[in-house]
Parts: structure tokens; sequence; C-alpha cells
């Protein structure tokens, strides 16, 4: 990173426009996908690791910005009416702890999907629930089997309209991926299953998360970046849980025109999302 990071200041360009022209890649600035509510272990009172929105409306990084900022402060209030446990806790990535249970949670934030115009959607982070031979959904006390599993994902998918499922099944279930993309609606993504290496790539799903510091290397991550590419795929790069506040991450996504990031909550972790307001207006100077 800090090589890039030199080398875009030597050449006098914002770190984005240099890995745009270093990599043959149209800058764009991607939607934020924010973690608003975090179980799993995260904490929280569901299995589900993660429950994400993220603006389907066409608008600016700022408005963007300030409508899920808007949402994740509603969301406070709503869980602080509902949670008789709800302490304000927040999880690695900012988002709300709750005791309330997975269907709950999604009918919640299905509401406020639908007043502001927002895609709804979860990282199971299956495999963390895996044990080898079933999924043990502890904080809900239900084990299921791989078919049991499959059907509770699509039936939740289905039932609340998620645009975005990441990691449904553990990490080794490649033939389970595709199974639940090809029932459900919204756009199976996968993280651990790719782990950011062009070799385990395999088409059918809607995305990848990208994560250069879980690949080794900028040149190989941009690599899968243009595999991913070729084969439909949504880009979706990502910081990781407990990161610090650098903003390579924001240069990064737009300089190889990333779909949406995961970057923190519009409300508390703003640096990364404060910088692609800044980066759109360097744009638009352009």
């Amino acid at each position: 990173i800090s090589l890039y990071k030199a080398a875009a200041a030597e050449e006098e360009l914002p770190p984005y426009q240099y890995i745009a022209r270093r990599f043959s890649f149209e800058p764009k600035v991607p939607k934020p996908l924010e973690n608003v509510i975090g179980g799993g272990k995260h904490g929280g009172g569901t299995d589900i690791q993660e429950f994400l929105l993220f603006p389907r409306f066409d608008g600016t990084p700022e408005e963007y910005v300030l409508t899920l900022s808007e949402v994740y402060r509603r969301i406070k209030e709503e869980l602080k009416r509902r949670d008789s446990g709800f302490l304000g806790c927040l999880t690695l990535e900012s988002a709300w702890v709750t005791t309330l249970p997975t269907e709950e949670i999604l009918g919640l934030l299905r509401k406020f999907a639908d007043e502001y115009d927002l895609g709804l959607g979860v990282d199971v982070a299956a495999s963390d629930i895996f044990d080898g031979n079933a999924y043990n959904w502890q904080k809900e006390g239900v084990i299921r089997d791989r078919d049991a599993h499959i059907d509770y994902i699509v039936d939740l998918a289905n039932t609340y309209g998620l645009d975005y499922i990441e990691d449904p099944v553990e990490e080794n279930d490649k033939e389970g991926f595709l199974e639940v993309q090809k029932r459900v609606k919204g756009r199976v993504v996968g993280d651990d299953v790719f782990a950011t290496n062009k070799e385990l790539l395999f088409e059918g799903v809607g995305g990848i998360i990208i994560k250069y510091n879980q690949r080794g290397s900028i040149v190989e991550t941009v690599e899968t970046v243009k595999e991913a590419r070729k084969i439909g795929m949504m880009i979706v790069p990502s910081h990781r849980s407990g990161e610090s506040e650098d903003r390579f991450l924001t240069h990064f996504a737009v300089g190889i025109g990333g779909d949406l990031i995961k970057a923190g909550a519009a409300g508390i972790r703003t640096v990364k999302l404060n910088e692609l307001v800044r980066i759109q207006r360097s744009l638009l100077r352009e």
C-alpha cells in the first residue's frame, strides 16, 4: 500500500487515479454497503454475522452517506423500543448489537429498506457455524443439516426480499453457493469461498468480496478483480474487522471501479466513507 501511495504522490495523482491508470480501469465511486446490525462471532443474539443495507437509488456519495447515517440512527431508536436488553453496544465494525431474533431484525430492516429505497442483505458467515457435519445455529438453539440450512437461507432471502446474500454456506461447498443463487432473486456473494484468489473463482454466483490484504499483493488482487469481471461478478472491496482509519481502501475501490464497498457504518466509522465524498467531488472537477 505504501508503494502505491508513494507512486501516486510522485506523479502528483490521488491514489485512485494512479490505480486506475496503472491497471487500466475506469474509476467509479461504489455505493456503500453498511453493516448496521451485527451477530455471529461479532456478538448479538443472532447467528447471522451481519445485517446489511445499501442504496438502491442513484445519487451522490454524499446523499448515500447522509441517508445511511439517518437510517443508522433510526435503527438505534427502534432497537431501544423493541429490545429491553439493548445497551447501545457496537461490534468491531460499529454495527448495533441486539438480542432480537433473526426474523424480527429482517422485518425491521425491510421497513427501513422500503422507506429509503435501500437494498437489504446479510452476511451469514456460514463457515463459522458449520461444525464439519451440520450448521449449528447456537444462538437460535437449532442444528440444521446442509439441506435444511440451505432451505432456511433461501426462505429468509425470498420472504424478506434480500438483494445480497454473502457466504450463505460454508466455504468448501461450491455446489451449495450455486444452489442458493439459483433459488433466490438477490445476488449471492462469496468471501471465504474465494479468498480474493483468482484460482478459486467459479461462475454462477453474483459477486465477490475483495480484500487486498487477504490476497497478499495489489497486483494479485487486481488479477482476481479482472477475472471476476470476466465472468460477470459484482465487485465488493471490503475492510477488515477492527481495521485502522487508513483511507487507501476507498481509493482502491474507486480506482478499480467497484460496485459496492464495505467501509464502515455511516454514523460512527466514517473516515473511508467521507473519502468517497471527497473523491466524487474530485471526479466532478476533472
